[in-house]
């Protein structure tokens, strides 16, 4: 099995999470917190959508939508923005891992992702980096 479809069925079984944010050195957003939480599936048309409901550690509930699609040879990664899901990154493999093809610009911020396995679960790591941003956000999926 290819890493794409490999990725792909792990994360079907995908029902808890863990999230972590953290601003790294130039930041002046403070988005160090951490929290845990529940991730609901739906696999239809070949589509698996991803319902992340979880608690920071300050006790702010957050919801996050997302979706997971094999296309163009990689693994697309969408999020739910304005009421629609918009392509992120397409996931390929590079050296053991799901790299994002290329940066996604959301102006004037750049984002970059990947996608790993990490012992017995899925780590998404997303860098965000713009004049006021230098963020790391991390989704521990299992």
């Amino acid at each position: 099995m290819d890493t794409v479809n490999e990725m792909f069925q792990r994360l079907r079984g995908v029902t808890r999470l863990r999230f972590e944010s953290c601003s790294l050195p130039g930041s002046q957003m403070g988005w160090n917190c951490s929290g845990r939480g529940r991730t609901d599936t739906d696999f239809s048309d070949g589509i698996l959508t991803f319902s992340d409901r979880f608690s920071l550690d300050n006790g702010r509930a957050c919801r996050d939508d997302k979706q997971w699609r094999p296309e163009e040879g990689g693994l697309g990664f969408y999020r739910l923005r304005h009421q629609v899901f918009e392509r992120i990154f397409l996931f390929r493999p590079v050296d053991g891992k799901l790299a994002a093809e290329r940066p996604y610009l959301c102006a004037p911020d750049d984002y970059d992702g990947s996608l790993e396995w990490q012992g017995s679960g899925i780590v998404l790591r997303i860098a965000i980096r713009g004049r006021r941003k230098n963020e790391q956000i991390r989704y521990f999926y299992e």
